[in-house]
């Protein structure tokens, strides 16, 4: 997928309560670097 330049988010973890906002920020910014990538294309 990254020879092809399709963004992946790979995440691990154990899923305890306590990474709940680690792992709710690391999505977040992914998606938004998504948009972004997106807007540049339609450029």
């Amino acid at each position: 997928m990254e020879k092809a330049g399709i963004p992946i988010l790979y995440i691990e973890s154990d899923y305890s309560p306590s990474q709940q906002g680690q792992l709710s920020t690391r999505i977040e910014a992914f998606v938004e670097s998504l948009k972004t990538r997106r807007r540049n294309k339609n450029r």
